[in-house]
């Protein structure tokens, strides 16, 4: 068998080619699996980093008392806080073997920033806690491919929200969405009868419908705004008329988030049961009663007293409160000394879960102080004639329905009422 000559040698320049090919398979196997590797490890260092300097950050802010009614991003307790969490971020960049120079040109470094965006009816405020970290990784056959160095840059934001009260602090909450607002007391929140309201701090939210149905301006807010799903009337004034949801979407109603309350615990030692209240009562101080009943959970008429500090009343079955006439003095716990299982700043607790009809009629000798929970109720609230009741609390709940001929005032200030505690999370 005869052989060409100008065959010979063909091999050779196969498996060089092939050699070739092989060897950039060998570079990306290898080189790329240390890239990639470097990259998790400089992932993972800088989301550390930015969650130390983020803790550090929530600890002086709760520490200090800094809360969302009062965050000012000039304020020098913010400004100090800031330079805690640059100095913990840094320092745990530096245990994991990265140095932070502080000089964003080369990416190796911490920054922080305040500032509240503006959602429509209540103001996200943050500090954002930024680390930058570039790790370049020394390769082994790469260069033999690649011109210049390969080099991972990474960046981890972590964003610190101050102690809040429950949604965003307005004093009345509905958060029923409906948008048929021509059902008088299934809207949101209502405002009827021929009685002044004045709610100082806080304001008005209503997921759904907001009416006045008398259209008289006998609603002010003070230091609060007026809202609804998709619009608001910003700054302090007077509700002069009914509004219609602008819009209804996810990003129109209250975050759930921002209104989540944990259960309260009647199996911890120091909570009381019972079936109901319906006579006059004088409770034990800094107490969790747990009322089982799902029919009449407190029914107080006529000359009927109710009397406690520190109590959170939670009503476990759901279960009806009505409270009109006698003497109510009732006060949710402070936060110091610990009350647990009882829940600072929590009057009434309603099951989330469960429906419930209340109804507060004020009077002279009614003081009521503290959050009323009941995101599944109806609430209303009324004035009796000739009577000037005070409501310092906060109502949170499905249908809210403020009436009567009388004057009545609700004052909401966020140092007295449940807050939610200093919180961060990793949010890039």
């Amino acid at each position: 068998m005869k052989h060409r000559n100008n065959e010979k040698g063909q091999s050779l320049i196969i498996l060089a080619v092939a050699f070739v090919i092989l060897l950039g398979f060998v570079a990306l196997a290898i080189d790329g699996g240390m890239v990639y590797s470097d990259r998790r490890y400089a992932q993972n260092a800088a989301d550390a980093s930015s969650l130390a300097g983020g803790g550090t950050a929530a600890l002086y802010l709760e520490n200090l008392h800094v809360f969302y009614g009062s965050w000012d991003c000039n304020d020098g307790r913010i400004t100090t806080s800031r330079q805690n969490a640059v100095g913990a971020a840094s320092s745990r960049a530096q245990s994991n073997g990265f140095t932070i120079d502080n000089n964003d040109s080369d990416y190796n470094s911490v920054l922080t920033t305040c500032g509240q965006t503006d959602m429509g009816g209540w103001f996200d405020k943050y500090l954002d806690i930024t680390t930058h970290i570039s790790k370049t990784t020394d390769t082994s056959f790469a260069q033999f491919i690649f011109n210049g160095p390969l080099r991972n840059q990474v960046e981890a934001v972590v964003r610190v929200r101050p102690r809040s009260p429950l949604a965003f602090g307005h004093a009345v909450v509905g958060l029923n969405p409906s948008t048929d607002c021509n059902n008088n007391n299934k809207t949101g929140v209502v405002f009827a009868g021929s009685g002044e309201t004045s709610i100082n701090g806080g304001g008005i939210w209503s997921n759904g419908c907001l009416k006045a149905t008398n259209n008289s301006c006998n609603v002010d807010v003070v230091n609060g705004d007026i809202n609804y799903a998709g619009g608001r009337f910003p700054g302090t004034g007077a509700l002069c008329e009914s509004m219609t949801p602008a819009a209804t979407s996810v990003s129109d109603v209250l975050p759930p988030n921002s209104y989540a309350v944990p259960l309260p615990n009647c199996a911890a030692a120091g909570a009381i049961t019972i079936d109901s209240i319906t006579s006059s009562m004088t409770l034990q101080s800094n107490k969790l009663y747990c009322i089982t009943s799902s029919g009449n959970a407190i029914k107080l008429t006529g000359s009927d007293s109710l009397i406690g500090q520190g109590v959170t009343l939670f009503l476990v079955n759901g279960g009806d409160i009505e409270m009109s006439g006698g003497t109510v003095d009732i006060a949710a716990p402070n936060n110091t000394p610990d009350p647990a299982p009882a829940i600072p700043g929590i009057l009434i607790y309603v099951n989330p879960v469960r429906d419930s009809i209340i109804k507060l009629t004020g009077n002279g000798n009614s003081h009521y102080l503290g959050v009323i929970y009941a995101p599944r109720a109806d609430v209303s609230v009324e004035g009796s004639n000739g009577t000037h009741p005070t409501f310092n609390t906060q109502i949170i709940s499905y249908n809210v329905t403020i009436s009567g001929n009388a004057s009545i005032d609700i004052n909401f200030n966020e140092q007295q009422a449940y807050t939610k505690p200093s919180a961060l999370e990793l949010y890039k």
